[in-house]
C-alpha cells in the first residue's frame, strides 16, 4: 500500500516553528498544573518552622544567628527581605517558590536556544522534562527551599548571560557583569549548585565547536571573559573570609562554654 502526502507535514513544521513563541506560557502552565494546583491548602511544614520561629518569635535579626548555625550567613539577607514582604502568611511564601521554579525552567529554555539555535523543539522537551523530572517531593516546603529555587534561579541567569555574552556582538559587558554577578549571588547565598560551576568551560567548549568563535575578535573577547571571572572569583573569595573571623566571634558570644 502506498500513501500520498499531501504537504501537510511542510504545514505542520511551520507550525511547530511558530508555536516556539509561546513556550515561555506553555512552561508557566506545566509548572502550575504540576506544583499549584494545591498551594492554596498548603501550609508551613517540617524545616520551615525553623525560619518561622526565629523571624516570628525572636525577631527578624535572629536569622542571622540561625543561618550562622547553618554555615549560610547570607541566606538569613534573603529571608530577612522575604519574611519583611511576604509576612507569615504559608501561600505568599508557596506563590514565591512557584514562582522562582517557573523562572529557572524559563531560562533553562533560553539557555538551551541559544546554545543549540536550530534545535529548539529538543530544547523545548527538554525543558519541559526539566520542568516536572524528578519530581520534586519537597516542593511544599515553601520556605525553606526558597533559598534552594533562587541559587538555582541565579545560576541559569548566569550561564544565560554566560552565552549571551559570548554570541552577541553588542552587551558584551552588561551581559557579563549580570553573569559574574548572579554567579557571585548564588554562590555567596547557598553552595547547592558551586559543582555545576563546572559545566561553563564544556559550554565554551561547545560554542567553540559549533564555529560560534571563529574570529580573533571574538576569542579576545572569550578572554577577557576568563580573566574578569578569575578577577571577580577573587574578589568574592576575599571579601567572604574576611567575613569570617566576625562570624566566628559571634559563635563564642553565643556560646561562651
Amino acid at each position: 500500500m502506498r500513501f500520498k502526502y499531501s504537504g501537510s507535514l511542510k504545514k505542520t513544521s511551520v507550525n511547530l516553528k511558530t508555536s516556539t513563541r509561546t513556550v515561555p506560557l506553555v512552561l508557566i502552565v506545566i509548572c502550575v498544573s504540576a506544583f499549584g494546583l494545591l498551594i492554596f491548602r498548603l501550609g508551613f511544614y517540617q524545616d520551615d518552622w525553623h525560619h518561622v520561629y526565629y523571624g516570628f518569635s525572636r525577631g527578624l535579626p535572629s536569622l542571622w544567628e540561625l543561618f550562622l548555625y547553618d554555615n549560610r550567613p547570607f541566606a538569613s539577607i534573603v529571608y530577612y527581605i522575604g519574611f519583611l514582604i511576604l509576612g507569615f502568611e504559608p501561600l505568599h511564601w508557596h506563590i514565591l517558590a512557584l514562582l522562582l521554579r517557573t523562572f529557572t525552567v524559563i531560562f533553562v529554555w533560553l539557555t538551551f536556544c541559544d546554545i543549540w539555535p536550530h534545535h529548539k523543539r529538543e530544547a523545548t522537551w527538554a525543558s519541559i522534562l526539566f520542568a516536572v523530572y524528578p519530581f520534586f517531593k519537597l516542593q511544599p516546603l515553601a520556605v525553606s527551599y526558597t533559598i534552594h529555587w533562587l541559587g538555582y534561579l541565579l545560576y541559569t541567569i548566569s550561564i544565560w548571560a554566560m552565552v549571551q555574552s559570548i554570541r552577541k556582538s553588542r552587551g558584551y559587558w552588561l551581559y557579563t557583569l549580570l553573569s559574574l554577578l548572579s554567579s557571585g549571588l548564588h554562590l555567596i547565598v547557598i553552595e547547592y549548585f558551586a559543582g555545576i560551576e563546572l559545566i561553563r568551560p564544556f559550554i565554551i567548549w561547545l560554542l567553540y565547536k559549533m564555529k560560534v568563535l571563529h574570529s580573533r575578535s571574538d576569542w579576545e573577547k572569550l578572554l577577557n571573559y576568563g580573566r574578569h571571572i578569575c578577577w571577580f572569583t577573587s574578589l568574592l573569595l576575599s571579601i567572604v573570609s574576611s567575613l569570617y573571623p566576625d562570624q566566628h566571634q559571634d559563635m563564642t558570644a553565643m556560646h561562651p562554654d
